[in-house]
C-alpha cells in the first residue's frame, strides 16, 4: 500500500528568459510508479476539467491516475485536451498551439513537418471554404480530444473503393455531454488607450446537424478571419492600430443515412460579414544589389484602408440512386474597399545616413536641401486615393456514376469563376532631383477608371476503372480530359496632367491621355491525362503523363496606337509520379516527382508604352521561350516506441524534402539609371535556378508521464538564383549577371512542462541567413538571429489563472550595421465565479516594457529591406467572460 500511495513532490522550477525569472511552484502526486502493475494510459472522458489529473477513491487508498496527453494508434495520433491546463475562455487555436508537434506557419497548420488540410468537427468540415475557420471560432472546452490522421479522398468515403489519393486531417471530438445542446460564451472587453474587444460564439451539434453562430468586433489586431485568397490571417497580428468586425455563421445538416447509402442528402454553408479598418504608418529601407555597388531607398507611408465583404457559401451532397451521386459547391463574395495613402521615399547612390535608425528625419534633410546633396538621386512624395468594388461567383457542379456491374466509375464536372472588379484610382505625384542632368523637378496628376472582367469555365470528365489482380490490393487506370477557356476583358479610361517646374519657367501644364487603353486576352486549353494506381502490401505507386494543348490570344488597344493582335501557341507533356510506403513499423515515406512547363505569360512579349510613371518602363521581348520546371519532394514520418516497466514512450521523426530546378524560367532583366532614377525592365529567359530545403524535426516526451517534453527542428534552405539587375550608363543597358546563392540555417529548440495545474513552454530560435553572388555589394557576412517565445499557463488558488506569453528578438540590422534588440511581454489574471466557474473577469497587460518597434528583416538573394512597422504599444484591458449552455445536470 505503500507503494500506490507513494508520490513525488514538485515544489520549484525556475525558468530565466533573458534576465526575467519565473518562480513556479506546483504541488501533484504521481501514480504511474506502481512497480508491480505497468501504467495504463487514461484517455480522455466527457468531462470539462481540463486540469491534467484525476482522482479516484480505491478503499483507504488515494490513487492519482496521470492523463497522457499523447497516445499513437498505427498511424493515428491522438491529443486528449483534458490533459492541457487552458483558460476558461481558450478558444481551439490555443489548445493546437500546446501541443507538441502541432506548429502554426505562413498561416497553415502543421503536424510533423506535415500540413494539415482540413480541421474536421466529428469527421465534418466545419466550413467548406476556410478550413481553419473551425479554430477562431469554436471554444475549446466543450471537445474532447483531436485525432490527427490521413484520410481517404471524398470518393473513397463514399464509394468505398481505395483510390490512393489521402490527405492530413485533425478530426475534433465534441463531447457527448455537449451534443444536442447550446454552448456559447461571450466576452466584453474595454482598456486603455480607447482599447476595446468583444467576442461571441454559439454552438449546437449532433450527429446530423450542427449550427455555429460566431461575432468578433476589436481594435487590439485580434482577427480571426480567412480573406477568401489563400491567406489565412486569423491570429496573426497585423501591422497598425486597426479595428475589425465579423459577425458569421455556418450550418450543416445531413439525413440518417451514411455517405455510401442511396438517398443520402447533406448540406452545409456558412454566410458573414467582414469590416476591416487600417490605420497604418511604417519606415522603410532598402540595400538593392547592382554590379556597381548597392542602391540604397528609404521611404515613409501613412495610410488608411476601409474594406467590407460580404461572403457565403453553399455545399450539397446527394446520392441519387445505388450508382448515380451529385454534389454542388457555389460561393458569392463581395468586396469594397477605399485606400488613401501618403508615400515619401528616395533613392541614394550610397548609404544615407540612418545608423540611429531615425529614417524620418533622413527625409525630412533631402526634402529640404538645396538640391547639391552628391549621392541622392531623388526624392518623391506621392498621394493616392483608391476605390474598388469587387464581385466574385463560383460554382462546381459534378455528378458520380458507377457502372454497378463493373469497378468502374464516370466523374463529370463543370466549374464556373466569374470576377468583376471596378476601379477608381486619382494619384499625385512630386518628383525631385538630385544632379544637374536631370529636371530638377516636376509632378503629375492623373486618374484612372478600370474594370476588369474575369471569366473562368472548366468541363472536366474522368473515367476510373478497377482491376482485380492477383497479389494488387489496387490496380486502376484513370483516363481524364479537361477543357478550360478564360476569358480577361480589360479597360482602362483617364487622364495624365504633366506639371514642369524649372528654374527659368513658370509652371506649365500639359493634358495627356494616353493613359486610355483596353484588351482582350483569351486562354483555351485541352488536357488528356491517363494515371496509373498500383498499390501492393505497404506500397503504392502512380504515374500520370499529361498531354496539354495549350492556345493564348491578345487583342490590345491603345489610344493613337496602332491596334496589336498576338497568339501563342503551345503544346507540352507534364510527368508526376509517387511512391508513397506506410508502414507501422517502417513509418511513412512519401516521394514525389513531376515536371511541369514554364509558359511565359503572353503580355511579357509587348511593350506597353506608359507614361503614368515616368519612373518605370516596361518592355516586351518576343524572343521568350517555354521552359520547365523539375520538382522533387520526399516526406517521412514515423513513431518510436519504447517499451518500459511503466509504460511506453512514444518518440516522433519526422523529416521533410524540397529540390527545384528551373530550366528557361522568366526572369526580369533590369537596369537602373543612377542619374534619372529611371527603372527600366525587361522579361529575359534564365536557366539554373534551383532551390533546396531540408529540415529534420524529433518530438518526444521526457518521463513517462509525458509531463516533460522536448521538441526539436533543424531546417537548412539554399536559394541559387540568376538575376538581371545592373544600372544605365549613357543610355546602354547590357546583360550583367549576379549568380546569387542565398542560404538560410534555423535551429528551433522547444522544451515544455505540463503539470496538474501548470503547462508552460519555451522556443529558442537560431538563425543564419548569407548571400554570395557575382556583385561584390551582394556578399555580406552571415548574420545571425536569435529569437525566444515562451508561453504560461498556470492554474493558482482561489479561482486564479495567470496567461503570459514573452517574445525576445536579437538581431543585427544589415543596411545600418546596428543590433535590433526588444522584448515584448503580455500577461492576463484571471478570477472564476459561480458554481461552473461559467463567469470570469480578467484583466491583461499588453506589451509590459513598451518595447515593440515592429521591426521587421526580409533578405533575398537580389536585395534587404528592414521595416519599422506601427504597433499598438502598451495599455491595459478589463474583460468578463460569461460562458453557457442549455445543458440540465
Amino acid at each position: 500500500m505503500s507503494q500506490i500511495t507513494s508520490c513525488m513532490r514538485y515544489s520549484l522550477v525556475v525558468l530565466k528568459v533573458v534576465g526575467f525569472i519565473f518562480i513556479l511552484f506546483a504541488h501533484f502526486g504521481v501514480g504511474y510508479a506502481m512497480p508491480s502493475c505497468p501504467n495504463i494510459p487514461i484517455l480522455a472522458t466527457d468531462s470539462v476539467n481540463t486540469k491534467g489529473e484525476k482522482e479516484h477513491q480505491l478503499k483507504e487508498a488515494k490513487v492519482i491516475g496521470t492523463r497522457f496527453l499523447l497516445v499513437t494508434k498505427k498511424d493515428t495520433t491522438i491529443y486528449d485536451l483534458d490533459a492541457l491546463t487552458l483558460k476558461n475562455g481558450a478558444l481551439l487555436r490555443e489548445a493546437f498551439e500546446k501541443l507538441p508537434g502541432i506548429s502554426f506557419r505562413n498561416g497553415s497548420l502543421y503536424h510533423n513537418g506535415q500540413e494539415v488540410k482540413r480541421v474536421l468537427i466529428n469527421g465534418m468540415d466545419f466550413s467548406s471554404k476556410n478550413p481553419l475557420l473551425a479554430l477562431q471560432t469554436l471554444p475549446s472546452y466543450i471537445m474532447k480530444n483531436i485525432k490527427v490522421y490521413e484520410r481517404k479522398s471524398d470518393f473513397s468515403e463514399k464509394t468505398g473503393i481505395d483510390d490512393g489519393q489521402q490527405e492530413l486531417v485533425a478530426d475534433v471530438s465534441v463531447r457527448r455531454k455537449y451534443m444536442g445542446v447550446w454552448t456559447g460564451q461571450l466576452t466584453v472587453g474595454v482598456g486603455t488607450d480607447k482599447r476595446f474587444s468583444g467576442k461571441g460564439f454559439g454552438n449546437t451539434f449532433t450527429d446530423q446537424f450542427r449550427v455555429s453562430l460566431f461575432g468578433n468586433a476589436n481594435n487590439i489586431n485580434e482577427q480571426m478571419w480567412y480573406s477568401g485568397d489563400g491567406q489565412e490571417r486569423a491570429g496573426a497580428a497585423q501591422p497598425g492600430d486597426n479595428q475589425f468586425y465579423t459577425p458569421g455563421a455556418t450550418f450543416l445538416w445531413k439525413n440518417k443515412k451514411t455517405s455510401k447509402e442511396k438517398g443520402y442528402f447533406l448540406i452545409s454553408g456558412g454566410l458573414d460579414y467582414n469590416k476591416e479598418i487600417y490605420d497604418k504608418e511604417e519606415l522603410y529601407r532598402t540595400e538593392l544589389y547592382l554590379s556597381d555597388g548597392s542602391l540604397f531607398s528609404a521611404g515613409k507611408t501613412i495610410s488608411t484602408t476601409k474594406r467590407n465583404r460580404f461572403s457565403n457559401n453553399l455545399k450539397m451532397d446527394w446520392n441519387i440512386s445505388n450508382s448515380l451521386s451529385a454534389s454542388y459547391v457555389a460561393s458569392l463574395e463581395l468586396n469594397r474597399s477605399r485606400d488613401n495613402h501618403n508615400v515619401v521615399k528616395a533613392n541614394w547612390n550610397e548609404a544615407p545616413i540612418v545608423e540611429d535608425g531615425n529614417i524620418a528625419n533622413a527625409l525630412m534633410i533631402l526634402q529640404n536641401s538645396n538640391g547639391q546633396e552628391q549621392t541622392a538621386i531623388d526624392f518623391q512624395q506621392r498621394k493616392n486615393n483608391f476605390n474598388q468594388n469587387n464581385s466574385a461567383y463560383q460554382h462546381q457542379l459534378s455528378f458520380n456514376y458507377h457502372f454497378l456491374k463493373s469497378n468502374t466509375y464516370l466523374i463529370v464536372e463543370h466549374r464556373l469563376n466569374l470576377n468583376n472588379d471596378a476601379q477608381e484610382e486619382q494619384q499625385n505625384t512630386y518628383y525631385k532631383y538630385f544632379n544637374q542632368e536631370a529636371h530638377q523637378s516636376y509632378g503629375f496628376d492623373r486618374k484612372l477608371d478600370t474594370e476588369t472582367n474575369k471569366n473562368t469555365q472548366d468541363i472536366h470528365a474522368r473515367i476510373i476503372h478497377y482491376f482485380t489482380v492477383k497479389g494488387f490490393s489496387r490496380f486502376s487506370l484513370y483516363l481524364d480530359y479537361r477543357y478550360n477557356q478564360s476569358n480577361i476583358e480589360y479597360g482602362r479610361d483617364g487622364f495624365l496632367a504633366n506639371l514642369k517646374m524649372r528654374q527659368d519657367s513658370p509652371l506649365s501644364r500639359a493634358i495627356d491621355d494616353e493613359s486610355t487603353r483596353s484588351w482582350n486576352e483569351k486562354d483555351y486549353q485541352h488536357t488528356i491525362e491517363p494515371k496509373l494506381g498500383i498499390a501492393k502490401s505497404i506500397f503504392n505507386f502512380e504515374f500520370t503523363p499529361t498531354l496539354n494543348l495549350k492556345r493564348q490570344q491578345l487583342d490590345y488597344h491603345k489610344r493613337n496606337l496602332p491596334d496589336l493582335s498576338l497568339k501563342q501557341e503551345y503544346r507540352y507533356w507534364a510527368i508526376e509520379t509517387l511512391f508513397r510506403v506506410r508502414s507501422t513499423s517502417l513509418g511513412s515515406l512519401l516521394a514525389r516527382f513531376h515536371s511541369t512547363p514554364n509558359i511565359p505569360s503572353i503580355h511579357s512579349f509587348v511593350s506597353y508604352p506608359d507614361k503614368t510613371d515616368p519612373q518605370y518602363i516596361v518592355m516586351g521581348n518576343e524572343n521568350l521561350t517555354m521552359g520547365r520546371k523539375n520538382t522533387l519532394l520526399a516526406w517521412y514520418w514515423r513513431n518510436f516506441v519504447q517499451d518500459g516497466e511503466k509504460g511506453k514512450r512514444t518518440r516522433t521523426l519526422s523529416a521533410h524534402l524540397l529540390y527545384s530546378r528551373q530550366q528557361n524560367d522568366v526572369a526580369n532583366f533590369t537596369t537602373y539609371n543612377r542619374k534619372t532614377g529611371v527603372v527600366t525592365i525587361q522579361p529575359v529567359n534564365v536557366s539554373g535556378n534551383w532551390n533546396g530545403k531540408v529540415n529534420i524535426g524529433f518530438s518526444s516526451p521526457i518521463d513517462i508521464a509525458q509531463h516533460w517534453w522536448l521538441e526539436l527542428l533543424a531546417e537548412t534552405s539554399l536559394l541559387r538564383t540568376k538575376t538581371f539587375l545592373g544600372t544605365n550608363e549613357q543610355g546602354v543597358n547590357s546583360q550583367q549577371v549576379n549568380d546569387n546563392l542565398l542560404s538560410s540555417h534555423s535551429l528551433n529548440i522547444t522544451p515544455r512542462l505540463r503539470l496538474a495545474s501548470f503547462d508552460c513552454s519555451l522556443t529558442y530560435q537560431l538563425t543564419l541567413e548569407s548571400n554570395k553572388g557575382t556583385y561584390a555589394s551582394a556578399n555580406h557576412t552571415g548574420q545571425w538571429q536569435h529569437q525566444l517565445k515562451g508561453k504560461l499557463d498556470w492554474t493558482l488558488p482561489f479561482r486564479l489563472h495567470l496567461n503570459t506569453s514573452i517574445n525576445y528578438h536579437n538581431y543585427a540590422g544589415y543596411v545600418s550595421r546596428k543590433r535590433e534588440n526588444w522584448i515584448m511581454l503580455d500577461g492576463e489574471v484571471e478570477r472564476s465565479f459561480l458554481k461552473k466557474d461559467n463567469l470570469s473577469i480578467a484583466l491583461a497587460l499588453h506589451d509590459v516594457f513598451n518595447q515593440n518597434n515592429g521591426f521587421l528583416q526580409e533578405y533575398s538573394a537580389t536585395a534587404l529591406t528592414q521595416t519599422y512597422q506601427q504597433t499598438l504599444g502598451r495599455y491595459a484591458m478589463l474583460s468578463v467572460r460569461y460562458r453557457f449552455d442549455t445543458k440540465k445536470d
